[in-house]
């Protein structure tokens, strides 16, 4: 008997080729720029409850239950059966960025606290017991980093995407609501960032639908992408489908789906199921789900040529280049500040500045020579909120401002020019 996995298909090594399709960014831009910002919470045995009251205003409390037996509960606008929201059975400190305030930690009835990327890098070891100073470091993201983060995207004109986790913003509401207010994207991370291979597929689906309800009650609309991240998880293949399947039962439109690293511009699969909802108005033939992928890059390292990047600009469009028009795009793993609380960090403003700068050269070369792809670049707000990498950050916008067809963009937008200028075509 096939299974929801099953779905996903055999794997596809050839993609567009060696001639991908114009992507006609707005107003002819050369390139576009996702920026991408983690807002995560880890809490691998956590006991909190999510009591919707008045789905307008949610409330997060703690249950009285012992470690590792964590309680939800949730009441909704219609009903609904009861059902527990259960957590990875495994060893929660061996994997994922735990922050925002609810890491693995004993004032979250974990038995350890936290170890993963933080400040003090892969060596550090979990304690039997609370660690205090583990607690500061990621709860620098929620009170310090991402109002740093924001100001500077206000500054330069740039709206991101942020992959919010449902249980971080509703621990931290006022995030999502200035995050909407300043026309950033607000997209789903899942309920929780733990692995998901643990769980039954109703079990996954019940959290699927516990991150639209907290975002949607934060923000006013749902999330309309989707990112779990994790990528080593065992989930991974039946993860697509339950998304979107939920998402067509609920009655509401999927039109991204990211967990792919696969190409710099995004493409087309069927619909799990067949039942998508479509947009109004939305083109093509059949059901489709867009794959945005997150690959292209994070904040990191290697040096720009601008010298010649400008010469062809200019030569291009007959003039020297001006501030951008437009704004960013991408998101990925290389290109991720995430490598700061793990391997091969990045150890200066500048290291980070000037691999995203020589990420940004290339494709825009590409652009020019009539391929504009997309750039994804990750971010993390206890990370690059630190004031040391944050001015690399700045370096690499201010290095944008050279260059003219520069299209800053959240997802929602680079989702929503594909599906128009490349409807879905049923096979």
């Amino acid at each position: 008997m096939s299974s929801i996995a099953d779905e996903y298909g055999p794997r596809n090594i050839v993609g567009y080729g060696q001639n991908p399709p114009d992507a006609k960014w707005p107003g002819g831009a050369k390139i576009a720029i996702s920026i991408v910002l983690n807002y995560e919470v880890r809490n691998t045995r956590g006991l909190w409850v999510v009591t919707m009251l008045d789905p307008r205003a949610p409330t997060l409390t703690r249950a009285a239950s012992k470690a590792g037996s964590p309680v939800c509960s949730e009441a909704r606008t219609r009903p609904r059966r009861a059902t527990s929201c259960p957590e990875r059975p495994s060893d929660p400190y061996t994997d994922g960025a735990a922050e925002e305030g609810s890491e693995a930690s004993p004032m979250n009835g974990d038995p350890q606290s936290e170890k993963l990327c933080s400040e003090l890098g892969p060596g550090c070891e979990a304690l039997d017991g609370r660690n205090v100073n583990i607690e500061s470091l990621y709860e620098y993201g929620s009170r310090a980093g991402v109002w740093r983060i924001l100001r500077l995207f206000k500054e330069y004109g740039v709206n991101c995407t942020s992959y919010m986790v449902g249980q971080a913003l509703l621990m931290n509401p006022e995030v999502g609501r200035v995050m909407v207010q300043e026309g950033h994207e607000v997209a789903s991370h899942g309920w929780r960032w733990v692995d998901r291979s643990g769980w039954s597929e109703e079990e996954e689906v019940e959290n699927v639908r516990q991150a639209i309800t907290a975002i949607k009650s934060i923000t006013g609309q749902p999330p309309r992408g989707w990112y779990y991240g994790m990528v080593q998880t065992k989930a991974g293949a039946r993860s697509r489908g339950l998304v979107a399947r939920t998402y067509a039962e609920e009655g509401l439109p999927l039109k991204y789906y990211s967990d792919d690293y696969s190409d710099d511009l995004p493409y087309w699969v069927k619909y799990p199921g067949g039942t998508g909802k479509q947009e109004e108005g939305a083109k093509g033939e059949g059901q489709g789900l867009l794959i945005v992928p997150y690959a292209a890059g994070d904040d990191g390292g290697g040096d720009g040529d601008d010298g010649a990047v400008l010469a062809m600009a200019a030569a291009a469009a007959g003039t020297m280049p001006a501030v951008p028009t437009v704004a960013v795009v991408t998101s990925a793993l290389d290109t991720n500040d995430y490598k700061d609380g793990s391997h091969n960090a990045w150890l200066t403003p500048d290291n980070f500045a000037s691999y995203l700068i020589g990420a940004f050269d290339e494709l825009y070369r590409e652009g020019l020579a009539g391929s504009p792809k997309m750039f994804s670049i990750g971010l993390h707000c206890r990370l690059v909120g630190r004031p040391g990498r944050l001015a690399g950050l700045r370096k690499f916008l201010e290095h944008t401002r050279k260059y003219e067809g520069v299209w800053f963009a959240t997802r929602e937008e680079i989702a929503d020019h594909w599906m128009e200028t490349y409807p879905y075509k049923a096979a």
